[in-house]
């Protein structure tokens, strides 16, 4: 299923996916596994991608509603999609893990797109403390900020 979603067949995989998923029924790790699979798509823009990664994210809140994963998959598909839950999404995750870097850098980019340019640079102020997300995180934050001066 990986090597069918890397190269961008997501029917394939979502196919090789379910067919795990229908063979594991008890196994809460599969949705969440298909999610990831299909979460670096949605990342790239590819709207097949997101979708598969929104219903399984979906589902894998279902099985594990506290999964933090799941939340991030389910966030960078609704980002990738356009949807308006992004943002609801992505307060939900930021209660749920107030430490984890990577839901500030996505919390940071769904309140950007909402047009929220204080709280997203807080967000992503946040996310620039580590190193794994500081020059996504602080190459979103100069285009906030530039987007803040220039709206007055």
């Amino acid at each position: 299923a990986q090597a069918a979603a890397v190269a961008g067949d997501v029917t394939t995989a979502d196919a090789h996916l379910a067919a795990a998923a229908r063979l594991r029924p008890w196994d809460r790790d599969v949705p969440l596994i298909a999610a990831a699979t299909f979460r670096e798509g949605a990342l790239a823009g590819d709207p097949a991608s997101a979708d598969a990664a929104r219903r399984w994210a979906l589902e894998a809140l279902r099985r594990t509603p506290g999964s933090v994963e799941a939340g991030k998959a389910l966030l960078v598909a609704e980002l990738s999609l356009e949807d308006r839950s992004a943002l609801a999404t992505a307060a939900t995750l930021a209660r749920r893990a107030p430490t984890d870097p990577e839901v500030a850098l996505l919390e940071g980019y769904a309140l950007a797109v909402a047009g929220r340019w204080d709280d997203a640079a807080d967000a992503l102020g946040r996310a620039t403390d580590n190193p794994f997300t500081r020059a996504r995180a602080e190459a979103l934050l100069d285009e906030v900020r530039a987007r803040a001066s220039a709206q007055g």
